[in-house]
């Protein structure tokens, strides 16, 4: 009888590990595959263009007429290039009648945000590497006699 409990014993204490070794390994594997998800759209390109169309439109809302800014987009321009745009000049286009900031990281897509200041802005240029890439750009009121032009 002795040996027939411990013989039982035994048997539930490998039905116990085997049933939790198989919900260790789905959480490990859950992990993994969760870890792969978030390194890719780390890197990913839309992810990227929706930052930037979003912060440079807040910036564009809390300037003033008048105010220059500068903004650090040298992972823009790495993303881009990583993409297949050799073009710096084509990744961020402002349209002033639309008051909409568009960034394009690859061929493929466009992220597009809408300002709500009425300004418009100007003379828009990407300086190249001191020592990061930067974007630069002019606020001003919003010309009501026509377009204003970069």
């Amino acid at each position: 009888m002795d040996r027939l409990l411990k013989r039982k014993n035994k048997m539930n204490n490998k039905a116990i590990l085997k049933e939790n070794l198989m919900y260790f390994l789905l959480a490990i594997g859950f992990i993994i595959v969760m870890s792969a998800f978030v390194w890719d759209q780390s890197r990913n390109s839309a992810l990227w263009s929706d930052y930037y169309a979003k912060e440079i439109s807040y910036l564009i809302n809390t300037a003033v007429p008048g105010q220059e800014i500068i903004l650090d987009v040298h992972k823009a321009t790495e993303i881009a290039r990583a993409k297949g745009i050799s073009n710096f000049n084509t990744i961020f286009e402002f349209h002033n009648e639309r008051n909409e900031i568009c960034v394009k990281l690859s061929t493929m897509r466009k992220s597009c945000y809408q300002y709500f200041h009425n300004v418009d802005v100007l003379e828009y240029e990407i300086i190249y590497g001191r020592p990061v890439n930067l974007l630069k750009f002019r606020i001003e009121e919003k010309y009501l006699g026509g377009k204003n032009e970069q």
